[in-house]
């Protein structure tokens, strides 16, 4: 396999993945806030009717414990899980190396592909060891202030 065969295989490859992952955090992110706005809606519902119900009010109590305690849960798996963070940093990134794709077959079609390879495959590199140690200090500043 040639080296520039091997280049386009990888860029492929990374850009792909990066599609599939912030498809995937974009949709927990997204997920996240409308149940959790639907649930804060149902909780404020509930609680409106516990005031003019004394008969179900114990029930209207539970039932206002309940999603309460779900909206906290599902707070706590988007502090955890950041799917909001990291859709925007894998849609970046998918981005960045599209461009970068882009530049180099604009560079092989008019170098008549006689291109340096190693260079786009250096800058493929960079691009995702820079949103790594990006990430690792977002995630490290985070933890040191909780």
């Amino acid at each position: 396999m040639a080296a520039i065969d091997f280049l386009k295989s990888e860029l492929d490859s990374q850009i792909e993945r990066f599609e599939k992952e912030s498809t995937k955090h974009k949709r927990m992110y997204r997920w996240i806030k409308n149940t959790t706005f639907i649930l804060a809606g149902v909780s404020t519902v509930l609680a409106g009717i516990a005031v003019g119900s004394e008969t179900s009010q114990y029930y209207l109590t539970i039932g206002i414990l309940v999603t309460t305690a779900a909206i906290s849960i599902l707070n706590s798996i988007e502090g955890l899980r950041k799917p909001g963070e990291l859709w925007i940093m894998e849609r970046n990134l998918f981005n960045a190396l599209k461009d970068l794709k882009r530049d180099m077959e604009f560079d092989l079609e008019e170098n008549k592909g006689a291109i340096p390879v190693s260079d786009y495959f250096d800058k493929m590199q960079s691009l995702l060891n820079s949103a790594g140690e990006k990430w690792i200090q977002k995630v490290g500043n985070r933890n040191k202030n909780q």
